[in-house]
């Protein structure tokens, strides 16, 4: 199950809001195993966010998925991703930073799993 977590200093309408998680449901396939039917998105807007000393229109998105991925389709999905997430929240691209975290162990549907 992948987790994205999106937040931003800009303060999003509901509508852009779920802009933004059907574009990470369309684009989360471009990872292997991955699908929208296993994905959780949150999404916090409005939050006091400095970049390089200064308050302004900024975005990060911290993602988490169970297991490895090759760095051609995790490059992919960041590309077109931060560009969705740019345009929707209204962001300069170059403003938009991203973090993906894969993990081995993972719990989900009352489950432990654990991937050597």
């Amino acid at each position: 199950m992948p987790f994205i977590c999106v937040s931003t200093s800009r303060t999003l309408s509901v509508s852009d809001k779920k802009c933004l998680a059907a574009e990470a449901g369309r684009l989360i396939s471009l990872i292997s195993g991955k699908s929208e039917q296993h994905l959780m998105v949150k999404i916090e807007d409005s939050q006091y966010m400095t970049f390089g000393g200064y308050e302004k229109p900024c975005a990060f998105i911290d993602m988490h998925v169970y297991t490895s991925a090759p760095d051609s389709e995790k490059r992919a999905f960041a590309d077109a991703f931060m560009g969705a997430a740019a345009e929707v929240a209204g962001v300069p691209t170059s403003d938009v930073f991203m973090t993906i975290t894969e993990h081995n162990e993972w719990g989900s549907g009352g489950a432990y799993r654990f991937n050597a």
